[in-house]
């Protein structure tokens, strides 16, 4: 690969253009290892909540639903997640689908009822569909 600069051309190593690929792979991953930890999250909280004692508790319908809200609501992510790949860019498309995580995972963590654990698991539903098109797409432009 070569750069054209003022009638100079510059060399650029393979290193160098395999390494920014790889790096912004990786990158990727990252965002990749969220929507892991958002996929695994209900099954590490119902046990705890699931006819807690005390504090915030569940019972089995509510549990189901817990289960079943995040999957449910990633289809309307995956439907905001085309325009935003138009309007925004790939890249930024990414940064953005931290918005609603960022949000849920606040929510779970102060959550003091049940329907903030609900609404909470959505926001992470919405966040998975949204990150689906623009991680594909990315990784397509930059390899």
């Amino acid at each position: 690969m070569t750069i054209q600069m003022n009638d100079e051309v510059k060399k650029i190593g393979r290193w160098r253009v395999v390494s920014s690929q790889v790096l912004a792979c990786l990158s990727l991953d990252f965002l990749l290892v969220g929507l892991g930890m958002s996929i695994s999250f209900v099954t590490m909280v119902l046990p705890e909540v699931l006819d807690a004692k005390e504090g915030l508790s569940i019972n089995k319908k509510q549990a189901s639903w817990f289960g079943s809200m995040a999957f449910l609501c990633q289809p309307v992510g995956s439907i905001f997640s085309g325009p935003l790949l138009d309007y925004f860019g790939r890249k930024k498309a990414l940064f953005l689908v931290n918005i609603p995580h960022l949000i849920a995972w606040l929510l779970m963590y102060y959550a003091w009822n049940v329907p903030s654990l609900f609404v909470g698991n959505a926001l992470l539903g919405i966040g998975i569909g949204i990150m689906e098109a623009p991680s594909v797409t990315y990784v397509g432009e930059v390899t």
